[in-house]
């Protein structure tokens, strides 16, 4: 498949850039999500990362999940301060993780998708799967079974 980018058409590389930001806010939160202890609120932000990784597409659903974690936040802060080093360091990891996490949504939020061209997009990748379905069918029903 072949992609033309035309000099005037900015929406692709603007696009591309926003996903770089993106990108290089989830490198810098990795060593603090392999760090974390596993408590209940690890797990509700392990939870939330599950949903946000499944709903990575072009549109623009970054205000539900910005207030799903403002949400999350509210619950974390009204939660019991750590008794322990070890907890106080895991809750510190959290918040920052969170704080992060506001970041990646406000570059997502502040990208203006453009519908015409997602749909586009969305159309020609049905397209290539519905082909490429088409194609096992084809070769499932074009095999030959020798019986000895």
């Amino acid at each position: 498949m072949i992609i033309i980018f035309l000099r005037h058409d900015d929406y692709f590389y603007n696009y591309f850039a926003m996903r770089e930001k993106q990108f290089i806010i989830l490198e810098r939160i990795l060593p603090f999500i392999s760090g974390v202890t596993p408590t209940g609120e690890s797990k509700k932000l392990a939870s939330f990362l599950d949903r946000l990784s499944a709903a990575v597409n072009p549109g623009n659903t970054a205000q539900q999940f910005m207030n799903e974690l403002n949400e999350l936040n509210a619950q974390f802060r009204s939660h019991e301060l750590p008794k322990t080093h070890d907890e106080f360091v895991t809750r510190a990891g959290l918040f920052y993780i969170i704080h992060e996490l506001e970041q990646y949504l406000e570059i997502k939020q502040n990208f203006l998708p453009d519908d015409q061209r997602t749909k586009m997009i969305k159309s020609k990748k049905k397209k290539r799967i519905d082909e490429s379905n088409q194609r096992k069918v084809i070769k499932k029903t074009n095999k030959v079974v020798i019986r000895c």
